[in-house]
C-alpha cells in the first residue's frame, strides 16, 4: 500500500511539474535555511561537551564589594584554588589560568601570541585536553616547561615536526626575557571549547617572578575546581559564599559556582575580567524563532499552494470513493504525497547546503561541520522531513478527502460547503 502511494504521489508530482517545482524550491529554500541555523543551535549548545566530567565542573567566580556596591567579575586570587582544595573534602582538584600574551621566540622563528595561558598540571586531570606528544602526568611541573599546541608545532617547526627526534628539547624564549623547554603538544582545542589557548606555561614559573600574583589582594586569574560525585552543589555554594573573608579578613567580596556548562553562553560581568571563547543565550533563542517561524511560512504556503489546487483534483477524489476508496485511504495518500515533496525540497536542502558552506564561512566566519555519513544525523534527517511532510500536508489532505463524490461527478467541481 505504501509503494503504491509513493508511485501515486511521484506522478502526480510530474503530471503538475511547475507546481510541484514551486512548491519543492520555496519548501527546499526553507528547510536549508532551518537547517543552518539549527547546525549553529547544536553547535553553540554543544560547547565544552567533550570533557567527561563536565557536570562536576564550575569556575569560582566573584560579587566584589566596591564602595558599597556589588559587581560580578571572572577572577580570583591566585592563591584561593589550594587553599579550597585543602580545606574542602567536596573539592577533588583545582585549577588556575592567567591570560597572557607576547612574542614567543624559537630558533629562527619569531611570532607574536595570543593565546598564552599560565596554568599548572592538574588542567589535564580535571579538563580533556590532549597530549600528542609528551607525558600529560608531568608536563608544566617544572617551572621552565612550555606546552604548545600542533598549530604552533607546525608554525614554528613545519609540517613534518612529529618526526622530529628532539622535538621536546626544543627551547622557547617569550618577551626575550625567559626561556622555557618544550614539554608537550596538545591537541588543538576544539573549536566548540569555552577555553582556548595555543601556548600553555607553567604558573609557577608567573609566581616567582611576579610576587604579586600570589597575594591574597591579587585577582588575576580564573580558578576551576572538580568536585567529587555526589556532592550537594547548593550546599558546597553556601559554605563557599564567605569563604574569601576567611583568608582574608579585609575583603566582603562573596564566591559563586558557574558551571561549566554555562560558562559559554550565560557568562554576563560588569568588567572585563573573562577571556575565551563566549556568546549569549538570547542569540539562541532568537535563531530559535526565526528557524521555526521559516517553517511555519513554509509550510502554511505549501497548504495554501495544495489547498488552491484541490478543485483541479476533485474529480480524481470523486473517482477513487465511487471505487469504494475511503477516506483514511485518500488521506494516506495525499500525506505520501506530502512527504514525497518533503524529501525531495529536503534533499535539496542538503545540496544548498553543500554549496552554500564556504559562503557562510567567508561572510559570517562560521564553519558548518555536517557528517551526512552519521547514523544520527540521517535519522534525525529523516524524522524532519516526515515531520514537515506531515506538517504541511495534513490540512490539505483533509480536506481534499472530504469533497462529496456525487457533486463531483454531476457536475464536475465542489463549492465550499460540500464537504463530507
Amino acid at each position: 500500500m505504501i509503494l503504491f502511494n509513493i508511485k501515486i504521489a511521484v506522478r502526480n508530482i510530474w503530471k503538475n511539474r511547475v507546481f510541484s517545482m514551486i512548491n519543492i524550491a520555496g519548501l527546499g529554500l526553507s528547510m536549508a535555511c532551518c537547517l543552518v541555523i539549527s547546525l549553529y543551535i547544536w553547535n553553540e549548545l554543544s560547547f565544552d561537551s567533550f570533557h567527561l566530567r563536565k557536570a562536576n565542573i564550575f569556575r569560582i567566580t566573584e560579587k566584589q564589594n566596591q564602595a558599597g556596591s556589588f559587581f560580578n567579575v571572572a577572577v580570583t586570587p591566585g592563591p584561593l584554588a589550594p587553599a579550597l582544595q585543602k580545606d574542602f573534602p567536596e573539592i577533588q582538584n583545582t585549577v588556575r589560568f592567567g591570560s597572557w600574551s607576547g612574542v614567543l621566540k624559537s630558533g629562527n622563528q619569531r611570532f607574536e601570541q595570543n593565546r598564552i595561558l599560565y596554568t599548572e598540571n592538574s588542567l589535564f586531570d580535571i579538563f580533556d585536553f590532549q597530549l600528542v606528544k609528551g607525558n600529560r602526568k608531568t608536563a608544566l611541573l617544572a617551572p621552565n616547561e612550555i606546552v604548545i599546541s600542533e598549530k604552533l608545532a607546525a608554525q614554528y617547526f613545519g609540517n613534518r615536526w612529529e618526526k622530529d627526534p628532539a622535538l621536546l628539547s626544543q627551547r622557547f624564549r617569550l618577551n626575550n626575557e625567559t626561556d622555557f623547554v618544550l614539554a608537550g603538544v596538545a591537541k588543538d582545542v576544539p573549536e566548540n571549547s569555552s577555553i582556548q589557548f595555543d601556548v600553555l606555561l607553567p604558573i609557577n614559573q608567573l609566581f616567582s617572578s611576579d610576587k604579586w600574583s600570589n597575594q591574597w589582594g591579587s585577582n588575576n586569574f580564573h580558578t576551576y575546581i572538580l568536585t567529587k560525585q555526589g556532592v550537594d552543589i547548593n550546599k558546597l555554594a553556601k559554605k563557599l559564599e564567605k569563604q574569601l573573608h576567611v583568608y582574608n579578613d579585609k575583603t566582603e567580596d562573596l564566591m559563586q559556582l558557574q558551571p561549566l556548562r554555562e560558562q559559554y553562553l550565560y557568562s554576563k560581568f560588569d568588567f572585563k575580567t573573562d577571556w575565551g571563547l563566549r556568546s549569549d543565550i538570547k542569540y539562541i533563542r532568537i535563531f530559535t524563532g526565526v528557524g521555526l517561524l521559516l517553517l511555519l511560512i513554509a509550510c502554511i504556503n505549501f497548504i495554501n499552494l495544495s489547498t488552491a489546487r484541490s478543485l483541479k483534483r476533485s474529480t480524481e477524489v470523486g473517482v477513487r470513493k465511487v471505487n469504494g476508496a475511503s477516506r483514511l485511504q485518500l488521506v494516506m495518500q495525499f500525506l505520501m504525497e506530502s512527504i514525497v515533496v518533503a524529501s525531495i525540497a529536503g534533499f535539496m536542502a542538503a545540496v544548498l547546503i553543500i554549496f552554500a558552506q564556504p559562503l557562510i564561512q567567508a561572510y559570517t566566519g562560521y564553519r558548518l561541520t555536517i557528517d551526512y555519513s552519521s547514523w544520527f544525523f540521517l535519522g534525525l534527517f529523516i524524522v524532519f522531513i516526515m515531520i514537515i511532510g506531515v506538517v504541511a500536508g495534513l490540512y490539505p489532505a483533509f480536506v481534499l478527502s472530504s469533497f462529496k463524490p456525487l457533486r463531483v461527478m454531476k457536475y464536475g467541481h465542489v463549492s465550499r460547503g460540500d464537504k463530507y
